[in-house]
């Protein structure tokens, strides 16, 4: 939940480095990713319901209707599309930002752009490994994308 969290900075700071070379293809992406994570943050937390059913015991019967009918709200679907909309378009647009704008070294853009081919490989493959290669290569990019952002807005003023 955290890393939901700090990735909303993350593509923040991301896009105002390609503000000035790739803006549009930034803005959205930004904002794409910064909206799908934090529905991913809401996601994370609605597995507590299940965790703590889980923990307590009692009527298993119970506990799977209360499940289903959680589950099966239509009114929650928006949360689950924006998120994934966010995960693999929103990084798709932000990591062909930064490859447009050239604020970033070629291979950091390339590292964002990595996560959401992986990610779908992951999921057809029935593996992990490609996901947790995918979000390492879009971590790293992210940070190097973070350091040049600040190395761009120079040194703090002093007191």
């Amino acid at each position: 939940m955290l890393g939901s969290l700090l990735m909303v900075p993350a593509v923040l700071g991301a896009k105002r480095l390609v503000a000035d070379r790739s803006p549009k293809l930034g803005f959205a992406g930004a904002v794409l990713m910064a909206g799908g994570y934090i529905c991913y943050f809401g996601i994370a937390l609605s597995g507590i319901t299940d965790l703590v059913m889980a923990e307590r015991g009692g009527p298993i019967a119970d506990y799977a209707a209360v499940l289903d009918s959680s589950q099966s709200d239509a009114s929650a679907l928006w949360v689950f599309l924006l998120f994934v909309l966010g995960n693999l378009v929103g990084t798709l647009l932000l990591g062909l930002a930064l490859l447009r704008s050239r604020r970033a070294p070629l291979w950091a853009a390339a590292a964002v752009l990595a996560w959401p081919p992986l990610h779908v490989t992951g999921l057809v493959v029935g593996s992990e490994w490609f996901e947790v290669a995918g979000a390492v290569l879009q971590g790293v990019g992210l940070a190097v994308t973070g350091s040049r952002l600040l190395s761009a807005a120079g040194p703090a003023p002093r007191s």
